[in-house]
C-alpha cells in the first residue's frame, strides 16, 4: 500500500476520522482596516470534511498516520478515532516521514525565511533544526540506520541530493549534475537513494551512496513526483503529473483510476504489495 497527503493544522483533540477526514478547527478571520468601535474579534469554529494536496506517511508498524494539514504536523490512529497535532503554528510544516524505529518524524518547515529540514519525536518532543543557512532544504528522507536524512538543496546554485547525518550536522552532496535533482528515497538496503531529475532525459534515477555511477529507474515525458522503492528494492513508484492528468505509476504503468486525483507527493508502500495514493 502506498500513502500520501498534504498541510494542516488546528488545536490538539480534535477530531479527524480516515473514512473522511473530519477536522474541527478554530479560525480567526479578519478583514480590512482595524478602526476604533469596531467590534473584537470572535472565534469561529469550521467543521472541515476534505483536503488537497496532503501528504501522508505510515508508521512502520501500519499502526498510526502523520499527515500535513494546514502547515500543522497531525498524527491519528490508521484505523480511525481522534486526530493529534503535534507541531504547534508557524512552521508551515510539510511532507512528514516516519524513522525507520517509528519513534521520530522528519519534516520540512518554513520556519523563518527559508526551507529548512526538522525532526522531532512522534508526539511533539524533542524538536530539533537540522539544516541552516541560506538555502532550501527540503524534502527529507530517513536512512534505514535512522542516523541520517538525504534531503534536496539548491545549496550548490541548483537542487541537488544532500545527506545530512545528525548526530554531527554535517552535509555532503550526493548528486552533481547541472540538472535540478529532488524528492530522494532511501533504498531498503541502504545501498542508493533514488531522486527525480528534470535532466532532458528526465524520469526517475537512483545514486550508490557510497559513490558511483547513476543508473535510471523510469523514464517519463511528463512532471515526475516523488518515488518510493517497492518493497523488495526492485523498482519505484511513482507520480506523474501530465496536464490536467495525474497518475500513480509502477512498473511502468498507472495504477489509479482514469478520473482519480493522485497528489503530486511522495507515495509510501504500506505491505508488500499494496499502494495508497492521496
Amino acid at each position: 500500500m502506498i500513502a500520501a497527503i498534504g498541510r494542516a493544522g488546528h488545536r490538539e483533540g480534535e477530531r479527524m476520522r480516515t473514512t473522511r477526514i473530519g477536522l474541527l478547527g478554530v479560525i480567526v478571520a479578519a478583514c480590512g482596516v482595524v478602526t476604533l468601535g469596531q467590534p473584537a474579534a470572535r472565534d469561529v469554529r469550521l467543521t472541515l470534511s476534505e483536503g488537497t494536496s496532503m501528504a501522508a506517511a505510515l508508521s512502520p508498524d501500519g499502526r498510526t498516520l502523520a499527515i500535513d494539514l494546514l502547515g500543522a504536523i497531525w498524527t491519528y490512529d490508521a484505523a480511525g478515532g481522534q486526530a493529534r497535532r503535534v507541531l504547534d503554528d508557524g512552521y508551515d510544516a510539510r511532507l512528514p516521514v516516519w524513522a525507520p524505529d517509528g519513534k521520530r518524524l522528519a519534516f520540512q518547515a518554513y520556519h523563518r525565511d527559508t526551507w529548512h529540514v526538522w525532526v522531532m519525536n512522534a508526539d511533539g518532543s524533542g524538536l530539533q533544526q537540522v539544516t541552516y543557512g541560506p538555502y532550501d532544504d527540503r524534502e527529507p528522507f530517513w536512512a534505514p540506520d535512522g542516523a541520517r536524512l538525504a534531503f534536496s538543496s539548491d545549496r550548490s546554485g541548483h537542487y541537488d541530493i544532500w545527506i545530512a547525518t545528525l548526530a554531527t550536522g554535517e552535509v555532503t552532496r550526493l548528486t552533481t549534475a547541472a540538472s535540478n535533482e529532488s524528492m530522494p528515497a532511501w533504498s531498503p538496503d541502504g545501498r542508493e537513494i533514488a531522486f527525480v531529475s528534470d535532466r532532458q532525459d528526465r524520469g526517475v534515477y537512483a545514486t550508490a551512496v557510497a559513490g558511483g555511477a547513476e543508473r535510471k529507474l523510469a523514464a517519463e515525458t511528463a512532471v515526475v513526483s516523488g518515488a518510493a522503492w517497492t518493497p523488495d528494492g526492485r523498482g519505484v513508484a511513482y507520480t506523474v503529473v501530465d496536464g490536467a492528468v495525474a497518475r500513480l505509476v509502477v512498473g511502468g504503468r498507472s495504477v489509479a483510476d482514469a478520473n482519480e486525483d493522485v497528489f503530486p507527493v511522495r507515495p509510501q508502500w504500506a505491505g508488500s504489495d499494496v499502494l495508497s495514493p492521496a
